[in-house]
C-alpha cells in the first residue's frame, strides 16, 4: 500500500513546462532565406564571366574528395568583399558553417581552413592583382558600359562612399569649371601647334 502511494505520487506530472524546444522542419533552399537586394548576388553577376581556374598554378593531387578550387576562391573573395578587416581562415570556416550567404557560395560543402589554406597556396604570384583588374574591368565595360579609354578633365568627383557633406565640393568645382576649360583649350592648342595641326 505504501509503495503504490509511492509510485503514485511520483508519476504526476508535477513540473513545469518549458516551451523552448526547437521545432523540427523540412529543409528550406538557403536563397529562399538570402534577400533579394543582398550583396551576394550582385558577387556572382560580377564574377560570373571571369575564369578564376586559370589562376591556379597546376598541381596534382590524388585527393578525390576535394573541395573545388574555384568555388573557394569565390568564398574567400566574397569574404573579402564583405568584411572590413582582414578575415581569418578559421572565421571564414565558421562563416560556411553559420552564414547562409557562405553555405549558398560553398554549395553547402563546408570547407575546413586548411581547404582555404591549400588554395591560397596554389595561387600565382600576383593572381590576385590580376583577378582584381580583370574583375573592374568587366564592372566597368560590360555590367556599366563605361569607356575605359575616356577621361573626363572637368573636375568631377566621383566619391566612394558618399555622405551628407558631399555638397561642398560642388562651389568649388563650379568656381574652377572656367579656369579649368581654359587651360585645357590652351594647353591643347600648344599641342597642336606644337605637331603642326590646325
Amino acid at each position: 500500500m505504501l509503495y503504490d502511494l509511492f509510485v503514485l505520487k511520483n508519476i504526476q506530472p508535477n513540473y513545469i513546462h518549458y516551451p523552448f524546444g526547437v521545432q523540427e522542419s523540412l529543409a528550406l533552399d538557403v536563397p529562399v532565406r538570402i534577400q533579394s537586394d543582398d550583396p551576394v548576388y550582385s558577387f556572382l553577376e560580377a564574377i560570373e564571366r571571369i575564369n578564376l581556374a586559370k589562376y591556379f598554378a597546376p598541381v596534382r593531387s590524388n585527393n578525390s574528395s576535394s573541395h573545388d578550387r574555384v568555388m573557394l576562391l569565390r568564398v574567400i573573395l566574397f569574404s573579402y568583399m564583405t568584411s572590413r578587416k582582414n578575415i581569418s581562415l578559421r572565421e571564414l570556416e565558421s562563416l560556411c558553417r553559420t552564414d547562409c550567404r557562405f553555405l549558398y557560395l560553398s554549395n553547402y560543402e563546408m570547407p575546413s581552413h586548411q581547404a582555404f589554406k591549400r588554395v591560397l597556396d596554389i595561387l600565382q604570384e600576383g593572381a590576385i592583382d590580376d583577378i582584381f583588374f580583370e574583375l573592374s574591368h568587366h564592372i566597368a565595360v560590360d555590367l556599366m558600359c563605361i569607356d575605359p579609354h575616356v577621361q573626363f578633365v572637368d573636375g568631377t568627383k566621383i566619391e566612394a562612399n558618399a555622405h551628407k557633406n558631399s555638397f561642398v565640393y560642388k562651389k568649388r568645382i563650379v568656381n574652377s569649371r572656367k579656369k579649368l576649360y581654359l587651360s585645357a583649350s590652351a594647353l591643347l592648342s600648344e599641342i597642336n601647334s606644337f605637331f603642326g595641326y590646325d
